[in-house]
């Protein structure tokens, strides 16, 4: 039996701004070692991993499988966002700075 995601109010509300502004979104807060908890698919093309922080859960800070996996990964864009707001925000300056190279 496959091990079912463990979402918190945090993600939640993430995963629902981010649905609502046009992005898809994956929950891969099941697969472990660090993997951030989700994957997002962007309107311009773009894929993209966010990390779900709750301040008032296990806090802001990443764990040692989590460095371990940022560290590995570094090459790809990974966010780290402890609200929808967040997450939306850095995913828009994402967009602007893409924008400014002329990558999108």
């Amino acid at each position: 039996m496959r091990a079912r995601p463990r979402i918190d109010d945090t993600q939640r509300d993430i995963i629902a701004a981010l649905r609502a502004a046009g992005y898809l979104v994956q929950i891969l807060a099941s697969v472990g070692g660090g993997v951030p908890d989700l994957l997002v698919g962007c309107p311009w093309g773009e894929l993209v991993l966010v990390e779900a922080k709750n301040r008032s859960g296990k806090g802001l800070k990443l764990t040692p499988a989590q460095e371990k996996w940022h560290a590995a990964w570094r090459r790809f864009p990974v966010f780290v966002a402890e609200d929808a707001f967040q997450a939306l925000q850095l995913l828009q300056r994402r967009r602007d700075m893409l924008d400014r190279v002329g990558a999108v």
